[in-house]
């Protein structure tokens, strides 16, 4: 945090000089949401599920200063959800970011982040890694710090830090710390391959457990970016990782063992609708079980402006979440498939006001105990915002 409060500062400084020989740039866009939503089964249950409405009001602010020099970008909100049936799943969810970057020089920049986060609802990761949990409260911390270094007109070397915490009110899930270090060397390829940026990276990851165990992650990866053509991008990495775990359980023995990291992902953009597939194969946290699993996951998004004030898409993704050697044991999420179909159509009634509507589909199929949860939702939200209360 200090790093970041350092960082604000001096972008803050930065655009007052800003202001008396270039353009610079102050946003601050406030919004309020209010959407309702029915879900049959909210508590992912394989036998007897249970449905509900609940109500999610979010009033958010986002603020933005940028000159040609940095740019700083704060953002803040919170969801008060209010359910119909189960009033003790009722919460006051909140999330505060900040996001900076600032050029000392030509070829020397750095940035720098931070996220505190407060959730609790059960399907808060189903998205984003094929895992669910109970609705216990958990509260993240995540600080960053990144920089980047220009050897050459073609040559960029970068290095990024992180740490960050998860506390569980639930104490059936264990805190997690985490730190990681990355270290890449950019080129840009052009003069072999046409559009074509090439790239190495290392990293180092750890994941402790609160009184369970920790784990080392690390990775070398090769990889490039390439534009095929106008509409089509291609982007592409792979690489050998190495996990070692470190028990606090004495019955179980430290485990090491070497897999293999790599992404594979298509962009088209259009004039009117855009399309993107992935396929990822790596070593991630499972933060509901205590224990890093490896996950692959496929997935696939389409989107189309079929008006001036209507967007239609769909997205979809599949998570195989496994674990190996002791981890799988003990670990409750070992061996689940994770299927999500989210269709979304969004219509701007006027320049300050906006409505969604989506349904989501969500199969898991826990292989290891031959059992399947399926849950069907529903959701529509009515959105008001100023792009710019400044102008």
């Amino acid at each position: 945090m200090p790093l970041l409060l350092a960082l604000i500062v001096i972008v803050a400084l930065d655009h007052c000089n800003a202001e008396k020989t270039v353009a610079a740039e102050s946003v601050v866009s406030p919004s309020i949401s209010l959407g309702t939503k029915y879900s049959d089964n909210i508590f992912f249950s394989a036998q007897d599920a249970e449905s509900d409405f609940y109500t999610v009001l979010t009033p958010a602010v986002q603020l933005l200063q940028r000159n040609e020099r940095g740019e700083l970008a704060v953002k803040g909100k919170v969801d008060s959800f209010s359910y119909a049936d189960n009033s003790s799943l009722n919460s006051l969810d909140s999330e505060v970011s900040a996001n900076g970057s600032y050029a000392l020089s030509p070829l020397f920049s750095f940035n720098a982040s931070s996220l505190h986060k407060v959730d609790s609802q059960a399907d808060r990761e189903i998205a984003s890694s094929g895992l669910i949990s109970t609705n216990s409260k958990r509260e993240q911390n995540r600080e960053s710090l990144g920089l980047e270094w220009a050897l050459s007109e073609k040559t960029v070397v970068g290095s990024q830090a992180s740490y960050s915490t998860m506390r569980y009110e639930d104490k059936d899930y264990s805190d997690m710390r985490s730190g990681s270090y990355n270290l890449s060397v950019r080129s840009d390829l052009s003069q072999y391959l046409s559009e074509t940026t090439g790239f190495v990276d290392l990293a180092q990851r750890r994941y402790d457990y609160e009184g369970s165990q920790v784990s080392d992650y690390t990775t070398v990866t090769i990889g490039l970016e390439k534009k095929l053509n106008e509409q089509y991008s291609i982007l592409a990495w792979v690489g050998p990782s190495l996990i070692e775990t470190d028990y606090d359980n004495p019955y179980l023995q430290a485990d090491k063992e070497w897999g293999v990291t790599a992404h594979c992902s298509v962009d088209a953009e259009f004039e009117t609708s855009s399309l993107r597939l992935s396929l990822t194969n790596e070593v991630a946290p499972d933060n509901f079980s205590n224990t890093t699993v490896e996950r692959t996951t496929v997935g696939g998004g389409w989107s189309k402006q079929v008006s001036a004030d209507m967007r239609i898409g769909i997205w979809s993704s599949y998570f195989l979440n496994e674990s190996s050697g002791s981890d799988a044991v003990f670990n409750r999420n070992s061996g689940k498939k994770t299927l999500n179909i989210l269709p979304r159509i969004t219509y701007k009634i006027s320049d300050n006001f906006t409505v969604e509507a989506e349904y989501g589909y969500s199969r898991v199929e826990y292989t290891d105990y031959d059992s399947n949860i399926e849950r069907n939702s529903f959701f529509i939200n009515f959105i008001w915002g100023i792009d710019n209360i400044l102008k």
